[in-house]
């Protein structure tokens, strides 16, 4: 029997006991075309706008700002990954970050220009981590490379190798 009031179904089980929540909050959201020459130099910290949504189940994802937006008090799992290309040797450090209302969480620095590989001089960096949020708090996703001037791009494209999920867990 569906859990639900006269206009929505919140919780809907099968016969077999599995449950879907069409209403709780859960995103994944790609950045659809390469953002050029935005990282490389030192305090130039920039924030991955993910342009393009797969699914959006509540409606939560700003995918003009970047920005996810908790409707209620919970905790949320994100995770992100970036590709960063075009990075010159002197590239050294980098670093990737949430940024909730409620707290900053960040990487370690990364030797970036050490870990970029071929063909497009690029490196995969990768976070996860679970944010606690109260209801209105917003969440966007930062990188910062350094050690030389903004010419280290963030690759975008049709399929989603740069992204950004979450889902309220609890």
């Amino acid at each position: 029997m569906p859990t639900n009031n006269n206009a929505n179904t919140y919780i809907v089980p099968t016969t077999a006991n599995e449950v879907t929540m069409p209403s709780q909050p859960a995103f994944l959201a790609y950045n659809s075309a390469t953002d050029a020459n935005v990282v490389g130099q030192a305090g130039t910290t920039y924030t991955v706008i993910f342009d393009t949504e797969v699914y959006d189940q509540n409606s939560d994802y700003n995918s003009g700002t970047g920005t996810f937006t908790s409707p209620v008090t919970g905790k949320c799992i994100l995770s992100a990954f970036v590709l960063v290309i075009d990075l010159a040797a002197a590239m050294t450090n980098s670093y990737i970050g949430f940024i909730t209302s409620n707290r900053s969480y960040y990487t370690g620095y990364y030797n970036i220009g050490a870990m970029r590989n071929t063909p497009n001089n690029g490196v995969y960096l990768h976070m996860d981590t679970i944010a606690d949020m109260d209801a209105a708090d917003t969440v966007t996703f930062i990188v910062e490379v350094q050690g030389g001037t903004n010419v280290a791009d963030i690759y975008g494209g049709a399929n989603p190798n740069t992204y950004f999920t979450g889902k309220l867990i609890c």
